[in-house]
């Protein structure tokens, strides 16, 4: 059975990992510095990394979608970019894809307001770069 671009069984498996890793995250930021929960995905998975196939591209359209219902829908969480952001490079370490993540800040009227996103090939994963230009990075890891 398909439902909203879902295998139902067949993809069970990858939404429930996603949600571990998303609920993971979104517990683990305040617990731990961002260096060190980076530095944990690299052990997440073994052998070489390589670049993302087209085949990996829609599981992993899937594990982000998967992320974004339960960060925002189910957990209702306000800004749900980092534990997005982290859980994808820990999916995308365990499946042997090559990743990075890029975490930046930017002035808002008095405020400083942060963003995470996934860098694949050095590109932005599902953002706009001329929203992303408005950004100074603070932060980059990658899950090698």
């Amino acid at each position: 059975m398909h439902y909203k671009g879902y295998d139902v069984p067949g993809d069970l498996g990858l939404i429930i990992r996603v949600f571990v890793l998303a609920g993971h995250y979104r517990r683990a930021i305040h617990k731990a510095s961002l260096p060190v929960l980076i530095e944990g995905i690299k052990g997440a998975g073994d052998g070489p990394l390589r670049l993302i196939t087209v085949q990996d591209q829609a599981r992993l359209e899937k594990a982000a979608r998967a992320a974004d219902f339960l960060l925002l829908r189910v957990m209702g969480t306000a800004k749900p970019c980092l534990p997005r952001s982290l859980a994808l490079l820990h999916w995308c370490r365990e499946q042997g894809i090559k990743a990075e993540i890029a975490i930046g800040v930017k002035k808002s009227e008095d405020l400083l307001e942060g963003h995470s996103w996934l860098l694949l090939g050095g590109r932005p994963y599902r953002e706009d770069p001329e929203h992303l230009a408005e950004y100074t990075i603070m932060m980059e890891g990658n899950n090698q």
